[in-house]
């Protein structure tokens, strides 16, 4: 059996070729801080605290303006893969899109203002 679904190529190029190797060839399961320090997570919490973590995570994302963060994500998404000169040059392009939303405007005036913006996905 190997990963599946892309699962050895993106990690591969998520944690490097070597590191890949180890875990798919030898079957071999890292531990949470392991896999912390390589950058396949980012947070680690206890078990009990995941309930509370997650929503944390999920309340600062909502507060986020959504149409920057499909942006940014789609952006990331595609540069990974493309040339560095393609990747800056699809965000550019994602950046002087989102300076015309009303979201961009809305979170200079309340940043002007010293006060929450209210996003609008607009």
């Amino acid at each position: 059996m190997i990963p599946g679904s892309g699962g050895s190529q993106r990690m591969a190029r998520l944690v490097g070729l070597s590191r890949a190797k180890d875990m798919v060839l030898r079957g071999r399961r890292i531990p949470a801080a392991e896999a912390l320090q390589w950058g396949f997570l980012t947070q680690v919490v206890e078990p009990d605290r995941l309930d509370a973590a997650a929503d944390a995570l999920a309340a600062e994302m909502v507060a986020q303006p959504r149409l920057a963060l499909e942006t940014a994500k789609r952006v990331l998404n595609l540069g990974q893969n493309a040339s560095l000169e393609t990747a800056l040059q699809l965000e550019g392009y994602a950046y002087g899109m989102l300076r015309g939303t009303h979201d961009f405007a809305e979170g200079v005036r309340a940043f002007g203002e010293k006060r929450p913006p209210r996003f609008q996905a607009r």
